[in-house]
């Protein structure tokens, strides 16, 4: 069963919105129509703030997970397979045993919300206030992720070509290193700004040479260290770089204005679970009941 017949059959309304809002693809359009969204949903907590340069530049470095956790979440991720979500190997399996056409493995909602650190960090309240300041509004937790990219022969393919995302009217990705990230483990590469322009709006995947002449010189490579985080507004050209030769292990947290269908159709676990954590129940609405 393909993705969007699964989503249709398990989340109608949340999947005829997301692919309602998919057509527009005129950006003032969508940050007229994200502004009016805005308005409906909960005010943020304290503690938004102005001026962000997520909101101009749509990226910024966030300081919410550091060496120690990422090593944690690390450890957990290493004790579980994975699966490749375009079924180019199939079952479970170590990213070691991929096929030679697999490039990423993904692991399961319920092994990503466990991980050690994962519900702190998505709720860390420094993201959670940048994140508002970019949405207008308090958002929904509705996708959390996690996936080795792995080395693979052959060309880049699938998110390892230069796209854009359309996952809602506004929404914001975070982005932890849970490996140390240089060019043989295959960095993220972004445009600074591009969520605001018109150019090259078709949801469609664009090489290296399209994106360079349409802006040259402003593509950003971002390497760095396991524990470094990095929010963006990936309605921005973006890709992830095909590893050479090591794994990647990256962690990422979706916030949107609506329910994505990229996440659960229905909670999978309880706010008491998580006794430790102070978990506002309106942006952890769609992980626990």
């Amino acid at each position: 069963m393909s993705s969007v017949l699964k989503w249709v059959r398990e989340q109608p309304m949340t999947t005829a919105g997301f692919l309602v809002q998919r057509q527009i693809k005129n950006p003032d359009m969508r940050e007229r129509i994200g502004a009016a969204m805005a308005r409906t949903r909960p005010r943020p907590r304290d503690g938004a703030r102005v001026d962000s340069p997520l909101v101009a530049r749509g990226y910024e470095p966030v300081d919410a997970v550091g060496p120690t956790r990422a090593a944690e979440m690390r450890t957990w991720f290493e004790g579980f397979k994975v699966h490749d979500h375009y079924g180019r190997t199939p079952g479970e399996f170590w990213p070691a045993e991929a096929g030679p056409e697999t490039h990423v493995g993904n692991f399961t909602d319920e092994i990503t919300l466990r991980a050690p650190h994962a519900l702190a960090i998505a709720n860390d309240p420094a993201v959670l206030a940048a994140v508002s300041e970019a949405l207008g509004a308090r958002p929904l937790i509705s996708s959390m992720t996690a996936w080795w990219s792995i080395p693979h022969p052959g060309e880049a393919r699938d998110a390892e070509l230069f796209h854009r995302d359309v996952d809602d009217w506004r929404f914001i990705k975070l982005f932890v290193y849970l490996t140390d990230v240089d060019d043989e483990s295959g960095p993220h590469a972004y445009v600074p700004g591009s969520h605001r322009s018109p150019k090259l709006r078709d949801i469609r995947r664009y090489t290296d040479e399209e994106v360079e002449a349409a802006y040259p010189g402003e593509t950003m490579i971002i390497r760095g260290k396991a524990g470094d985080a990095f929010l963006e507004n990936t309605q921005g050209l973006h890709r992830g770089i095909p590893p050479r030769s090591k794994l990647r292990l990256l962690y990422q947290v979706l916030y949107s204005l609506s329910r994505s269908p990229y996440g659960p159709p229905r909670p999978i676990a309880s706010r008491a679970d998580f006794p430790d954590l102070d978990l506002d129940p309106y942006v952890n609405q769609v992980y626990l009941a």
